[in-house]
């Protein structure tokens, strides 16, 4: 919400521009929903970056590769990236909801 009324933006405005309805704006500055969908196309409205602040650590080749991607392959990369981060640390399953893979034993 700041952003968009730094930008002097109103609801309707990012809405229009983001291709959905005001109340869903609305919805997504109160914490009621994430825009995880719409996400790519806010972040390019708003020339902000919206992901969550647990990103794994990106070496500088994968920082090049992200930043020629369109915001909407950026996220999905993202969410691929950290699906990735979570099963190598073990936390969760994959983005489908599988467990981590167990480990196999040396024969």
């Amino acid at each position: 919400m700041r952003r968009r009324q730094a930008l002097d933006m109103s609801q309707e405005e990012l809405a229009r521009l983001v291709g959905v309805s005001r109340y869903t704006v609305s919805n997504w500055e109160i914490g009621k929903h994430f825009p995880k969908r719409y996400l790519g196309k806010l972040e390019a409205v708003l020339g902000i970056s919206l992901e969550p602040p647990d990103d794994p650590p990106l070496s500088p080749e994968v920082q090049a590769v992200l930043d020629g991607l369109t915001p909407g392959q950026r996220a999905r990369a993202m969410e691929q990236l950290r699906a990735a981060d979570a099963r190598l640390r073990g936390r969760a399953g994959d983005s489908a909801g599988r467990p981590p893979a167990r480990p196999r034993r040396a024969s």
